[in-house]
């Protein structure tokens, strides 16, 4: 086995784990701490929150009020297994399937993953041009290394290029000195084979879920 492959691996696993999902964790709490929303339940059951969430879910479906905010997607970039970790259905008068019938679970910040926090930052909060663009492009790298890289090896061209990204594009949407430390501490990691087996079964068990889920939408 390329031992020195399979630690390049673990590195970066380790990042999206430890330091990719607390960027954009971190990046939601201080969009809705702006706005003066104490916490991320309080966020998700805003009234504009909750509404744009559950079209990106539920599609082109027309809610009892506020019809005039109601959007329509094509695709449904938040999938049923997300939507009910965010929320759970609150029975009301509303006979029809709307974001009025769901209130936010008893959640927090640390219970969601890359892709959710992701499509949150996308869709719901406010970020400068070159902060999207960055948090697409670290979704899309996550997804890409699980899955052309699943024999958890990476060269080190591969590494490297993947190194420069995480780490530009982590620097774009948070510059402080903990994730920069976190990073320059973690990019000489030895490897641990039960945590590397921790943290890509995590990753990978989302990642495919997901793609179950999107692929029974699709056909039926």
């Amino acid at each position: 086995m390329d031992k020195e492959g399979r630690r390049r691996f673990f590195v970066v696993i380790s990042a999206f784990v430890e330091v990719v999902m607390p960027v954009l964790r971190k990046r939601i709490e201080r969009d809705f701490l702006n706005k003066n929303i104490r916490t991320f339940r309080d966020f998700l059951n805003s009234k504009p929150i909750l509404h744009t969430l559950f079209h990106l879910c539920f599609g082109g479906m027309m809610c009892c009020t506020d019809t005039i905010n109601c959007i329509s997607c094509r695709s449904s970039p938040i999938y049923k297994t997300q939507w009910y970790i965010l929320f759970v259905e609150n029975r009301s008068v509303c006979g029809r399937l709307c974001h009025c019938n769901y209130t936010a679970n008893t959640i927090q910040l640390k219970d969601i993953d890359i892709t959710l926090a992701a499509t949150i930052l996308r869709n719901c909060c406010i970020l400068s041009p070159a902060e999207g663009k960055s948090v697409d492009t670290l979704r899309k790298y996550k997804n890409t290394l699980l899955s052309h890289h699943t024999k958890g090896t990476l060269t080190e061209p591969d590494f490297k290029e993947i190194w420069r990204v995480i780490r530009i594009n982590i620097m774009i949407i948070d510059n402080s000195m903990e994730f920069k430390n976190d990073l320059m501490t973690m990019e000489k990691k030895t490897l641990d084979e039960t945590l590397c087996q921790q943290y890509y079964t995590h990753c990978v068990d989302v990642f495919k879920s997901l793609e179950k889920v999107r692929q029974y939408e699709i056909t039926f």
